[in-house]
C-alpha cells in the first residue's frame, strides 16, 4: 500500500513528533471545517537560485510504500511501474478527487504534478530504496511512470534548484516526515536536500488560490529553557529583511512561491501548542498575516484565539483564517 509519511525525530525514526495530547494539528481542522467551497493541496516544491531566482517547473509530493503490503494487496512486486496497479494504489491512498485537483492546479501553471514514491530506508547510504516517480494530469491520471535511483533523484534535486542545496549543518533537521529528508539534509555529503513544501495552500470554489497557510509548531512547554509563549511567537523571531535569521531561505521561497500565484495571497503563520500550560491565558493559538515583497516580509495583522478542542471551535479557528484574507 502507498501511504502518506508522517513527521518523526530524525534521531529516531521511532520516535514520532510532537503533537498536543488533547486536540488534533491544525491540518485536520482545515480538512474537516473548511467546507465544499474550498479545497486544499499540500506538495514540495524548487527554487532555482541564482542571479535571477525563479520557480522551477515541477511540484513533488512524497509518498512511502509499505512494500509487503503493496505485494500483498496488488499481487505484484515493488517497484512497480504498472499504470493501472499504481492508478489504484494512489487513488486509494489520495482519493481522485485530490490527484485531480493537483494535476489541474500544476497544469495551470504550465508544470508537471509529480508523485515520488518510495520505501523508506533505514539507512539510506548503505541500503538506498528504488524511486517510483508518477506524472499526473489534469485528470488525475497517470501519464508517466519512472523508476529511478537515489543519485538521480539527488542530481534531480540540484538540476531544479540551480546547484547544490546546502543546509546548515550547525541546526539540522530535527523532525521530518521521511528516513530519506533526514538523510539528505544531516549526513549525505552530495548536498542535495529535499526541498521545502507548502503546509496548505487554500483554493476557492474557483479553483483560485486564495491563501497559503504555514504551520508553526511550539514544542517547548512553560517551564522549560527556551520556551516562548504563544504571545509572543512572530514572523520576527525567525525571518529578518536587514540581517540573517534562522528561516530567511525558508519564507523568501514561500513568498515566491506566492509571487508566482498572485502576489496579494497572504501568507498566514498558525502558532500552535504541543503543551497544555496551567494558566489558560497561554492556552492559545495565534494567527499572523504576512505581506510585503521577498526579502521584505512584515507582519500585517496577527489575532489569538484559544486552542480548539472541540468542532465548533475548529471551525471558528478556520473561519478566522478566512476573515483575514
Amino acid at each position: 500500500m502507498i501511504y502518506v509519511p508522517m513527521p518523526a525525530y530524525c534521531w529516531n525514526r521511532k520516535f514520532p513528533a510532537k503533537t498536543h495530547k488533547k486536540t488534533t494539528d491544525p491540518t485536520e481542522w482545515f480538512s474537516t471545517y473548511l467546507g465544499n467551497k474550498f479545497f486544499t493541496l499540500n506538495y514540495d516544491f524548487f527554487i532555482h537560485w541564482g542571479t535571477t531566482s525563479f520557480l522551477s517547473d515541477e511540484f513533488w509530493i512524497k509518498r512511502n510504500v509499505d512494500k509487503k503490503q503493496f505485494e500483498a494487496q496488488y499481487k505484484t512486486y515493488w517497484p512497480c511501474t504498472d499504470v493501472g496497479v499504481l492508478q489504484t494504489a494512489l487513488e486509494n491512498c489520495e482519493g481522485k478527487d485530490y490527484l485531480m485537483s493537483y494535476g489541474k492546479f500544476a497544469a495551470s501553471l504550465g508544470f508537471k504534478a509529480r508523485y515520488q514514491i518510495f520505501v523508506d530506508s533505514g539507512k539510506w547510504d548503505a541500503f538506498p530504496a528504488k524511486f517510483v516517480t508518477v506524472d499526473i494530469d489534469d485528470n488525475g491520471d497517470i501519464v508517466k511512470v519512472i523508476k529511478q535511483d537515489l543519485p538521480t533523484i539527488k542530481s534531480e534535486i540540484q538540476r531544479l534548484s540551480g546547484g547544490p542545496v546546502r543546509v546548515s549543518k550547525e541546526y539540522g533537521l530535527k523532525v521530518a516526515a521521511t528516513n530519506l529528508e533526514c538523510y539528505l539534509t544531516n549526513t549525505d555529503t552530495d548536498e542535495a536536500a529535499w526541498p521545502g513544501d507548502i503546509d496548505l495552500l487554500i483554493f476557492d470554489a474557483n479553483e483560485n488560490p486564495i491563501a497559503i497557510i504555514e504551520f508553526k509548531k511550539n514544542t517547548i512547554e512553560p517551564g522549560k529553557q527556551y520556551h516562548r509563549s504563544i504571545h509572543n511567537e512572530s514572523l520576527y523571531n525567525y525571518y529578518s529583511a536587514t540581517g540573517k535569521a534562522d528561516d530567511n531561505r525558508k519564507y523568501n521561497r514561500i513568498a515566491m512561491m506566492r509571487d508566482h500565484l498572485d502576489k496579494e495571497i497572504p501568507i498566514i503563520n498558525l502558532y500552535y501548542p504541543t503543551w497544555e500550560p496551567k494558566d489558560p491565558k497561554e492556552n492559545i493559538i495565534k494567527l499572523e498575516k504576512v505581506g510585503g515583497d521577498v526579502g521584505k516580509l512584515k507582519v500585517e495583522n496577527f489575532k489569538t484565539l484559544p486552542v480548539p478542542f472541540n468542532s465548533a471551535d475548529k471551525a471558528n479557528v478556520v473561519n478566522a483564517v478566512l476573515n483575514m484574507l
